[in-house]
């Protein structure tokens, strides 16, 4: 959507900035959804974050309310604040004339240009709701995440049940860095696509009165134009060549049909949650394929865990109360 509205008229305005010849209409209409889809992308980038939160720190929590209605409701949910929330951009959006020659009252039907009219704090407003807090969001959960990942650790009693299911300790430690790995990717491309963008906004309201200012606005417009096209396409591009769950994914959805499963990573043709009960003696489990719905598997003589599959397959361990083990007697143990 940013490619088939806002490229043309990016490129029309930069190749022949005067007078703007695209209409009214479209001038308003790309001022909506340049702005919905900046909002689309960075709420997105927060709910996935929130959502490997969750699959990471608080997997029960996770799985009570898992469900492709409730992802539905959140992406519709998305769009329509986003549109909302772009719609006095697309009201105060119009095409502007400069007077020729300058202040005398004379104006210049050559001079038209599509520009906001109204002066307001929309485009600080804008910045600080989805760049500088959804980017303090993301960060602190990333932080939280990576510190959960790096303190979680296995007692050796737990370890040692668990040793005909795990592939041993260096398989654990290359999981726990290859989240970590994409945590870090996704935080640095957020944050290199979209500072130069709201900078821009800024140094155009706060920076019109340096000496410089044009020769500068003119750069930073020209590096967060570019970078706001780059934001579009990168993050598609980081998840398939991260996770293999997404290209699968992205496979089936650009053939409308169901792919094989069969590889590393997929050990089901459909996403599962497994409950071990751990004993020395015994162990059971239950699959249940249906989303949304956890069967709890207990003993009464060990702790029972849960198997996750949603970027990384993980295992947490619970004890029989359901409360997580302590951190000092827990990891998270890979299980491809």
């Amino acid at each position: 959507m940013i490619f088939v509205i806002g490229l043309p008229n990016d490129l029309t305005v930069y190749w022949h900035q005067y007078p703007y010849s695209l209409g009214i209409v479209f001038c308003k209409l790309r001022a909506l959804i340049s702005e919905a889809a900046t909002y689309v992308s960075v709420l997105t980038i927060s709910a996935f974050t929130l959502e490997r939160y969750l699959a990471i720190c608080h997997p029960l929590h996770l799985y009570a309310m898992a469900g492709l209605t409730r992802a539905s409701r959140i992406i519709l949910a998305i769009w329509v604040v986003a549109f909302v929330c772009a719609s006095p951009f697309a009201v105060y959006s119009d095409i502007s004339y400069r007077d020729y020659p300058p202040n005398s009252g004379n104006v210049s039907l050559d001079s038209a240009f599509c520009a906001l009219m109204m002066s307001s704090p929309l485009l600080e407003l804008s910045s600080i709701f989805f760049f500088f807090l959804p980017a303090i969001f993301i960060l602190s959960l990333y932080v939280t995440m990576g510190c959960h990942i790096r303190s979680t650790r296995i007692n050796k009693k737990t370890k040692d049940i668990l040793q005909g299911q795990i592939h041993g300790e260096t398989r654990q430690a290359k999981s726990r860095k290859a989240i970590i790995r994409m945590l870090v990717a996704v935080v640095i491309a957020f944050f290199v696509c979209w500072c130069p963008f709201h900078i821009q906004r800024l140094f155009y309201i706060y920076g019109y009165n340096l000496a410089q200012f044009h020769v500068i606005n003119e750069h930073l417009f020209n590096v967060a134009g570019a970078l706001y096209y780059v934001s579009a396409t990168v993050n598609p591009i980081l998840y398939n060549v991260m996770s293999a769950r997404y290209r699968l994914a992205f496979k089936e959805t650009l053939f409308c049909r169901k792919m094989s499963r069969r590889g590393p990573g997929f050990d089901q043709s459909r996403r599962e949650t497994t409950m071990s009960s751990l004993t020395k003696g015994k162990s059971s489990f239950n699959r249940d394929t249906r989303h949304g719905k956890i069967d709890f598997v207990k003993n009464d003589h060990g702790p029972f865990c849960i198997e996750t599959k949603i970027d990384e397959e993980v295992i947490f361990c619970y004890s029989n109360d359901n409360k997580p083990m302590p951190n000092s007697d827990l990891d998270v143990i890979d299980h491809n």
